[in-house]
């Protein structure tokens, strides 16, 4: 599980004292009480997707523009096996043996991932962003995006800080080079 896929939900003056950057402003930085550094973005607009057209199949826009309408942060490095071992021995009394030699809890899965999200909001004092029904399925809530605890980011959130203001075709640059981008921080 990435860290920098970890995302609290809006940030207010009124939940944590932290500084809100304005939009247009550049993103400023504050650790948890995990000692997770996030990275904290202001709303503004970008160009999402491509303008290469082999990106347009499925339905998906080509280049179109997007708004992001509240400021949000995100983590800047990817969830560690001891961090997340915290959380397993919080939560189920112990941590998976592959933890032990992984730097990343590579075989975390979408279940664990928000478990982990709702765990580190409790820790933060703030409200968990999902819910899961009596049979143990993730429930999204309508208001997930207003609340204050740690969740994933939207499709747009994660592309409008990987872009950094950037105005290219890729988000690391201009050209298709992507194999020295790799790292094994997916989910």
């Amino acid at each position: 599980m990435c860290s920098s896929d970890l995302a609290p939900a809006p940030i207010s003056s009124s939940h944590l004292a932290i500084p809100i950057p304005a939009p247009g402003e550049r993103p400023t930085w504050m650790t948890n009480s995990q000692g997770q550094t996030l990275s904290l973005l202001p709303a503004g607009k970008f160009w999402k997707g491509s303008w290469d057209p082999r990106f347009e199949f499925e339905g998906r826009q080509g280049r179109h523009p997007e708004a992001i309408d509240r400021p949000f942060a995100l983590a800047t490095f990817c969830v560690t096996a001891p961090e997340f071992q915290r959380f397993q021995r919080a939560k189920r009394g112990m941590a998976r043996a592959w933890q032990r030699v992984t730097p990343f809890p590579e075989r975390a899965n979408w279940i664990d991932a928000i478990q982990y999200l709702n765990w580190l909001s409790e820790q933060e004092g703030l409200q968990p962003c999902y819910e899961f029904s009596e049979r143990g399925d993730v429930i999204i809530p309508p208001d997930c995006l207003d609340r204050t605890g740690y969740r994933l980011p939207t499709n747009s959130e994660w592309e409008y800080a990987a872009r950094a203001g950037g105005g290219t075709d890729w988000i690391h640059r201009s050209e298709e080079h992507t194999s020295e981008l790799q790292s094994p921080c997916n989910l």
